[in-house]
């Protein structure tokens, strides 16, 4: 049953990845029609990089649709010149192509190239000097890695206006998230095929709030806060949460395909708790995003392939998330709330559940989490249930 409800998602959520891809593609030329003509019509990652999403979703977009569609056209296709607007440092994103870093906060520069053997310039009025910085894609994908927070994204953060860069993480903490993909890449191939997939952008931050998230009006794309003592495992963990999200959002492109009843309806409203704030759609995605944490840490400590501090580390995170896993499981049984396809999700949920539960219990039925904050906290969880490992100790460098 596994493998077929496994293929039957797979399909589903390329599917809705399909239409996602659809919906940009007639935003754009709705557009601007002489826009459109320069894109690959039959290439849907033209049309499904993140930044799309924020601009038709942004009540006044920060940059115009040119800027972003500059380094997504074929290099052929590309106009000679295109208007791009910086940022407050001085940066100005042109997507895959890359960043130009200029001493000019918030100004609009014309950039471009007389002929393909022309070098690139920067003009306002006058020359401007500028730096091209080309993008940390991961090879092999197109997954692009930064710690710079794009204009576009702003709205998903809580900091007051102009400081931003104030959220914005070390970039020593990329080497981090590059041996926790390693580890993906190597130990849960599986997973790391549909991040391939889904994944185009995973931002870093540093902030009191929001938390990790993956935005619908940001789709492809993943934020990730690392918190000081953060290291690969902590990453391992919120990569594959923030991943799950995306997926499923293609997947349940339209929430009423699982859901029977309205998806925002709270869930204090169907379980008495006024604690519990979140929608069923919400809690439903939950489900989804144990399991995708499960396959990871499960196979990840499998491979006995980390120190014993941080193998110590997956199995406190495994032991939390198969508690919040049986939890919702038991929340979210609720009759008449979901379709044919979503009570098909709940019976995969719970199978996932039972096994991981069966195979890693236990394991991890000892452990105390009472001084747990929201993220995962290793120091409290070493405070609380032992262990003679220090918790600000780093693997990658």
């Amino acid at each position: 049953m596994r493998n077929r409800f496994e293929t039957w998602r797979k399909r589903g959520a390329v599917l809705g990845q399909r239409r996602l891809a659809d919906t940009i593609r007639r935003l754009i030329y709705q557009k601007d029609e002489a826009l459109f003509d320069r894109l690959e019509f039959c290439d849907d990652s033209q049309f499904l990089h993140p930044l799309l999403f924020a601009y038709f979703t942004a009540p006044a977009p920060y940059i115009e649709l040119p800027q972003i569609l500059y380094g997504l056209m074929p290099p052929s296709r590309r106009p000679t010149t295109v208007q791009v607007r910086t940022d407050g440092t001085g940066y100005a994103s042109l997507a895959p192509f890359g960043d130009i870093k200029t001493a000019l906060p918030h100004t609009a520069l014309d950039f471009g190239r007389d002929g393909d053997r022309a070098p690139y310039r920067c003009v306002a009025g006058n020359e401007v000097p500028f730096r091209l910085q080309a993008p940390l894609i991961v090879p092999g994908t197109r997954i692009e890695l930064t710690t710079n927070i794009h204009p576009l994204f702003y709205q998903f953060f809580d900091e007051p206006h102009g400081t931003f860069a104030n959220a914005e993480a070390p970039r020593e903490c990329l080497s981090y998230l590059l041996v926790a993909l390693a580890l993906l890449q190597i130990h849960c191939p599986t997973v790391w095929t549909e991040i391939t997939a889904f994944i185009r952008t995973i931002v870093l931050y540093r902030a009191a709030v929001p938390n990790s998230f993956a935005a619908k009006s940001a789709h492809g794309a993943i934020f990730c806060n690392i918190a000081e003592n953060d290291d690969e495992i902590a990453l391992l963990e919120d990569v594959a949460h923030q991943a799950a999200h995306v997926i499923f959002n293609a997947f349940t492109h339209e929430p009423m395909r699982v859901i029977a009843i309205d998806p925002e309806t709270p869930m204090q409203a169907l379980c008495g708790d006024a604690a519990d704030l979140r929608s069923i759609n919400a809690a439903f995605h939950a489900q989804f995003t144990y399991t995708m944490i499960c396959r990871v840490l499960t196979k990840i400590y499998d491979a006995a392939v980390l120190q014993e501090r941080q193998s110590h580390e997956v199995l406190g995170r495994l032991g939390l998330v198969l508690r919040k896993f049986e939890f919702d499981l038991t929340r979210l049984d609720l009759a008449n709330a979901y379709t044919l396809a979503g009570r098909r999700c709940r019976e995969a949920f719970s199978e996932e559940y039972q096994y991981f539960h069966a195979r890693y219990g236990a394991l991890v039925r000892d452990f105390a989490y009472d001084n747990q904050p929201y993220a995962f906290d290793y120091a409290c969880f070493v405070e609380r249930n032992g262990g003679p490992w220090r918790a600000g100790h780093k693997m990658a460098s």
